[in-house]
């Protein structure tokens, strides 16, 4: 870098530190803190009779389980706790899934791989991005399978395309991104 740059030009907004926290960090926090949003709206105000209230509920609290850890751990979490809870996010993802009373409700918990998906090509490498995207195609096509919902091939197969398309071009562009970064 020259002497004379100025060096917050160079950094990306999520690399910045947030609360005390690295980007990897509180975008995983702020994931969860949107999904246990999301939940407790529909454990409030359930769209059918049929949602499956105990699961949201259980996960609800796991979700803020997750971001008081990351909270109090801050720059302490280690690699490994993250991809734990993303792994843990893919598993409850598949059980909501699995569960979903209606098609809708079973495609509005399948958008979460999408966006886990983001998740691991911003903070992840490549191959992990890529390594993401049949790991998530195998339990959703489980989750599917378990669900016995009908017609359910076409909501995968855009699930899944969605999840790799943005696996490549984010990562792709996070890579070039900080390239050029690091470069200047």
């Amino acid at each position: 870098m020259h002497s004379g740059s100025n060096s917050a030009m160079a950094v990306s907004p999520l690399d910045r530190r947030f609360l005390g926290m690295p980007g990897a960090v509180w975008t995983l926090a702020a994931y969860q803190s949107l999904t246990l949003v999301n939940l407790l709206l529909v454990v409030f105000f359930p769209a059918t009779s049929q949602a499956p209230i105990a699961l949201l509920s259980t996960i609800a609290g796991y979700c803020a389980l997750t971001i008081v850890t990351l909270l109090w751990l801050r720059e302490r979490t280690p690699i490994w706790l993250l991809q734990l809870i993303v792994l843990s996010i893919l598993g409850y993802l598949t059980a909501l899934v699995s569960s979903a009373p209606t098609p809708q409700g079973a495609l509005a918990a399948a958008i979460g791989y999408v966006l886990l998906g983001m998740y691991v090509a911003i903070w992840g490498s490549a191959r992990l991005a890529l390594a993401y995207v049949p790991l998530m195609a195998l339990v959703y096509a489980v989750a599917l399978s378990v669900s016995g919902l009908p017609k359910m091939a076409s909501a995968w197969l855009v699930i899944v395309a969605a999840s790799l398309g943005t696996a490549v071009v984010i990562n792709s562009l996070v890579r070039s991104l900080r390239s050029a970064a690091t470069i200047d």
